[in-house]
């Protein structure tokens, strides 16, 4: 899949981080816990923080954030899983670093507040 799968998937991805985890943690919050318990802390730490974004493969995103998730990206977009993981490995490093800006967690009105320029920059039709 080119840049319309990755066009198609980064809507899904937005609602994902926005949304609210499970005990009120933002959806961003917990897609980093969620890397983080399954070994790749570091990468979820290199895209928070300053330094260069650590690649990730789509093996890696499925064993990070399940293939419940996965399977929910892919059918929201209306992708493959297997594109669904090609894509959330482009797109994750990128968007976390972005949303992210000072090395920190946003709180939830900043979180938002930036998931919605990022909407808005998104081609509608």
């Amino acid at each position: 899949g080119g840049l319309g799968t990755l066009m198609a998937i980064l809507p899904a991805v937005l609602g994902m981080l926005g949304g609210r985890g499970s005990g009120n943690m933002s959806g961003l919050e917990s897609l980093l816990g969620g890397l983080q318990a399954n070994g790749l802390g570091d990468h979820a730490n290199s895209w928070v923080g300053g330094g260069p974004n650590q690649a990730v493969t789509p093996a890696q995103i499925q064993h990070g954030l399940g293939q419940e998730t996965i399977d929910q990206v892919a059918q929201q977009a209306g992708v493959s899983p297997d594109e669904a993981s090609q894509g959330l490995a482009q797109l994750l490093p990128g968007l976390v670093d972005h949303l992210t800006p000072n090395g920190q967690m946003p709180d939830a009105a900043s979180l938002e507040h930036a998931l919605e320029g990022l909407k808005g920059q998104l081609p509608t039709g």
